[in-house]
């Protein structure tokens, strides 16, 4: 017992000190704000006192809506609506659709969004853009070699860097997706955790071996008494 009670721990050393970096890592989370900033296309700012109405923007709708909202952004005041499956902007001062968003109307929210964002010197300026069906994707120029998404669609924006690609490995490192594969990724926490259950249970049983054999011979002596002191009358 006391050699499998080694052997498992000298297997589950590598697995335990990256558990406990990764998380420590994760309680101080060095880093995290930059990797993680979530970037907006409402700017805030006081909304038109001529804004088109709700009701006439339903109207300009084929389907009633889902969900709508009206928000302030670097293009003007716009409608993000959803309407079942399909999201879109509306032009909230006359109604008109501006999806899908041009290159020039997708930049222009994102440039304005990063601009208010308080990492914005991580992003630097636009070097490249790539144009696609339903997104346009900005490659930066910055320290954090970020690439940004706008959906032409609705106008959402999503980032990603250098540091939120280190980020995602450590939280893959810690939770035992080593592989890449699915499947495999899957088996690998049920494996570790397994170790570790035979691990405790090998020390509580080389913990309580001394006392239950403790236990065993003085329940044997006790026994072995009383015969003998009959023995010694009779």
């Amino acid at each position: 017992m006391r050699r499998a009670h080694r052997w498992i721990g000298l297997l589950l050393a590598a697995p335990f000190f990256v558990w406990a970096v990764t998380g420590l890592l994760f309680h101080l989370k060095p880093g995290w704000g930059p990797a993680y900033d979530t970037l907006s296309i409402s700017t805030g700012a006081p909304l038109p006192a001529d804004t088109l109405p709700l009701p006439q923007a339903r109207a300009a709708l084929a389907s009633p809506p889902s969900s709508i909202e009206l928000l302030s952004t670097a293009l003007g005041p716009v409608y993000r609506v959803r309407v079942e499956k399909t999201r879109a902007l509306l032009n909230a001062m006359d109604g008109s659709p501006l999806s899908p968003l041009s290159a020039e109307q997708a930049e222009r929210l994102a440039v304005d969004a990063i601009a208010r964002s308080p990492h914005r010197q991580r992003y630097g300026a636009p070097a490249r853009r790539e144009l696609h069906e339903d997104h346009l994707e900005l490659f930066m120029d910055g320290p954090g070699d970020v690439v940004v998404r706008v959906d032409r669609r609705d106008g959402s924006l999503r980032q990603r860097g250098a540091d939120t690609a280190r980020v995602d490995w450590l939280y893959r490192l810690h939770y035992g997706q080593w592989t890449g594969a699915p499947a495999l990724d899957r088996v690998i926490p049920l494996l570790l955790l397994a170790g570790v259950a035979l691990l405790a249970a090998a020390g509580l049983a080389l913990f309580f071996a001394p006392l239950l054999r403790r236990t065993a011979r003085q329940r044997l002596r006790e026994g072995r008494g009383p015969g003998r002191r009959q023995s010694s009358r009779g």
